[in-house]
């Protein structure tokens, strides 16, 4: 490239860049900024909690500003004395009451437009909470004081005896699961929603009344459930003296020592169910080691063995109906 052609380039970036120049110029005195409409911050007064009062002026007003974390409310437009000029307007001087008043406001501005609102708890309200409540609350007290626990383990167990431990999936165990504790648990649930839930919705007892009466029948079951050893391991712990009858045993106590008792059943049903999948393991390997097959897994003879006795015997309606009689 010669010179001629790099003047050329230069010159021609000088005409645009003047260009652009005299352009923006020209927009600026078409259209100037007034110094009457800007914003300016006067003064700032924390009120505490996140709410804060600001002071502005904008176009000649002086306005007072309510402003929390979530939202901006201008609460006031105060007088500009004459005189004064640009000077702020101290905001301390108005009083530290009427500004807390306006600076709690803002917390609730609807409640600010319609101060005679109050806040109240209505039969629906309080049914909606304690429904939400309860809900919150299911899969906690469906775990630790039903037989959850114990089908769950039981169900786990035996998947892993089978030499199948994805199969059939947790979701499916789990829906069998949660299924075959309502069904165990009805008779308990509906005792618990007679004395307890309805009574709470007809107003014919308070909160903590229906929360007692609707645990006794859990309390019932869990007593019949526990094992006496882990009652009194728990209270030994506690430093509790021993109770003259079932119904005197504290919840604290109680559901500690249930859920010890259900993950030790468990265990026991899972291993009793674990022996026949067991002996089928040991009886492949031993003859495919006769036979010198060293080079085939006897996991991949023995899983279809297994499958083929399970489903012969009738294994799930066998171990379902152990699990409901088991449930006194």
């Amino acid at each position: 490239m010669d010179g001629a052609a790099l003047a050329r380039m230069a010159a021609s970036c000088a005409l645009v860049c003047a260009l652009a120049w005299g352009m923006g110029w020209w927009l600026r005195r078409k259209q100037p900024w007034t110094s009457s409409r800007s914003l300016r911050l006067l003064e700032t007064l924390p009120l505490g909690q996140g709410r804060a009062l600001f002071l502005v002026a904008c176009e000649g007003r002086r306005l007072l500003l309510g402003a929390t974390s979530q939202h901006l409310q201008v609460l006031a437009e105060l007088p500009s004395s004459e005189g004064e000029g640009e000077r702020p307007l101290p905001l301390r001087q108005a009083g530290w009451v009427p500004l807390l008043l306006l600076g709690l406001t803002l917390a609730s501005p609807s409640q600010a437009q319609t101060p005679s609102a109050s806040l109240s708890l209505g039969p629906e309200a309080l049914h909606t909470l304690l429904v939400l409540t309860l809900l919150a609350l299911l899969p906690f007290l469906l775990a630790v004081m039903t037989c959850f626990t114990r089908i769950i383990i039981v169900l786990s167990l035996l998947r892993v005896a089978m030499g199948t431990p994805q199969t059939p999936p947790n979701s499916v165990l789990i829906g069998l699961a949660l299924f075959m504790t309502l069904f165990l648990m009805a008779p308990t649930l509906q005792e618990a929603h007679r004395q307890g839930l309805q009574p709470l919705l007809r107003g014919e007892k308070e909160v903590e009344e229906a929360v007692v009466a609707g645990y006794r029948p859990f309390h019932r079951f869990m007593v019949r459930q526990a094992r006496e050893k882990d009652i009194a391991l728990f209270l030994r712990i506690a430093q509790r003296p021993n109770p003259r009858t079932p119904e005197e045993v504290p919840a604290t106590v109680l559901i500690p020592a249930f859920i010890l008792s259900e993950v030790r059943t468990g265990f026991e049903i899972g291993f009793l169910i674990s022996l026949p999948f067991l002996l089928v393991d040991l009886v492949v390997a031993s003859v495919m080691m006769g036979l010198g097959m060293l080079m085939v897994p006897p996991m991949l003879v023995s899983l279809p063995l297994k499958l083929l006795l399970f489903v012969l015997a009738d294994g799930w309606h066998l171990l379902l109906q152990g699990l409901a009689l088991g449930v006194r």
